[in-house]
């Protein structure tokens, strides 16, 4: 009953940001995994491994001593809220082992009516969360406890970190980089994912006239690094090299 294609996007917003993670800090640097559970909260059988620096580290490793947690929750196929309803009575086991891991102090991720399962967890009193306009009355009714963020497609909140519209499954994959991995990752995370229309149209005005760019400061060290790289497009990025390169 879930929309299986929000976890598969949010593994590859993972996978993307594991991508910088190895760009910024090397291959020793801590990453972020991920497995798929049943609705029982079992191990589905794992994908195959990915090669390179795509490879999820499962253990942790000596920059990263011990792991944080969390759960992911996607949207459910409901055509209305009874039918979200019908959805959360039949996996309450599932709820009882969200509220489980809440008492043990992992996060909660959820989009969309996946909001149902985890305050069905009775653990996010006083706890702030989002979900699109159509589902607000019918959680409120439900679970009054639970304060709603009307109006915004991302909350963060303690253990919850919920966002309405899958568009938003982005910011929720920084926000999760930062929280695990720390601001300057999620800066990097951020400025791959976020779109960047200032960017966009700077690019066109340097497409226009690529000459003038580069003359002003031709002997900086940041025209030697712009230089350096539109030369080797074709070779993996290291910024160990282009430091060597621009001095």
């Amino acid at each position: 009953e879930s929309a299986v294609g929000n976890a598969l996007q949010f593994i590859d917003l993972l996978r993307g940001a594991n991508l910088l993670a190895g760009v910024r800090g090397g291959a020793g640097s801590p990453r972020l995994a991920w497995r798929l559970l049943d609705a029982q909260g079992q191990p589905l059988p794992p994908l195959p491994p990915q090669p390179g620096p795509l490879a999820a580290c499962t253990q942790p490793t000596a920059a990263q001593p011990t792991a944080s947690l969390g759960w992911f929750i996607p949207s459910f196929h409901a055509a209305d809220i009874p039918a979200i309803r019908d959805v959360a009575a039949r996996h309450r086991a599932l709820s009882r082992q969200i509220g489980i891991a809440l008492d043990a102090g992992h996060k909660v991720l959820t989009v969309g009516n996946g909001a149902w399962l985890t305050a069905q967890s009775g653990r996010l009193q006083g706890r702030c969360g989002c979900l699109p306009w159509f589902y607000l009355a019918g959680l409120e009714r439900d679970f009054p406890e639970m304060g709603l963020n009307a109006g915004h497609d991302l909350t963060d909140d303690g253990p919850s970190l919920s966002c309405a519209p899958p568009h938003s499954l982005d910011e929720m994959a920084i926000a999760l980089v930062r929280h695990a991995l720390g601001d300057a990752l999620a800066q990097t995370c951020a400025s791959v994912l976020r779109p960047d229309h200032d960017r966009g149209r700077g690019r066109a005005a340097l497409q226009a006239n690529p000459q003038q760019h580069i003359p002003a400061t031709r002997d900086s060290t940041l025209a030697r690094a712009m230089a350096w790289m539109e030369n080797h497009l074709d070779e993996p990025y290291s910024q160990a090299r282009l430091a060597e390169e621009r001095r």
